[in-house]
């Protein structure tokens, strides 16, 4: 069961983002363990909160589903936080 304890990346608890992933890529839990090369046991779990796989296995699945993590360079202006544009006058 899901709790304030679970794992979370980028606040979104990580066993919401592995569902999802699953979904979207219309696998059940069995496929997308198949194409991550890891028990339907690990994916089940996760799924359910009670354990969060390492990142490397995180990777695997993620890669399965056909989706990269992504992070944002450090020089790129994060989302949400629009400044004035100062070229424009």
């Amino acid at each position: 069961m899901a709790n304030d304890e679970e794992s979370k990346l980028g606040g979104y608890r990580l066993s919401e983002i592995v569902r999802r992933v699953r979904r979207t890529a219309d696998f059940s839990q069995r496929e997308l363990a198949r194409w991550a090369k890891v028990s339907p046991a690990c994916i089940g779990a996760t799924e359910a909160g009670r354990s969060a796989p390492s990142l490397a296995v995180l990777q695997r699945i993620l890669n399965a589903a056909n989706y990269r993590p992504f992070e944002w360079p450090p020089h790129w202006r994060r989302p949400g936080r629009l400044q004035p544009d100062t070229d424009s006058a």
